[in-house]
């Protein structure tokens, strides 16, 4: 998925967990999602796309695959059955928000 610049949002649907890769830039994850808005991607069908997103977004690695790992009854169905929104703020963290909750974290990396 294309990186997002401050004030853009994005909208998709996990479609499985996220794996850690290493990459040469660092540690990363990798996950499928099914990508449903994107100011990247105007051209984009109403019935989404099905694509990778690799990260280094504190967001995965601080709040959503801690929760995966634990288990976390609650979390693990809000990560499977919500659409949720990814959004750039104008000081470069990234807000993961779904119906329920939001997951804010501070990164410089927005990918």
């Amino acid at each position: 998925m294309k990186g997002l610049v401050a004030g853009e949002k994005a909208t998709l649907r996990f479609l499985d967990l996220p794996e850690k890769i290493d990459t040469e830039w660092g540690v990363k994850y990798t996950v499928s999602i099914l990508l449903l808005s994107h100011p990247g991607y105007p051209s984009l069908s109403s019935s989404g796309m099905k694509m990778q997103w690799q990260t280094g977004a504190t967001v995965m690695a601080k709040n959503i695959v801690p929760l995966l790992e634990e288990q976390n009854k609650e979390f693990m169905k809000d990560y499977k059955d919500f659409t949720w929104e990814l959004e750039a703020m104008d000081d470069g963290s990234l807000w993961l928000t779904n119906a329920k909750r939001v997951y804010i974290v501070q990164t410089s990396i927005l990918t």
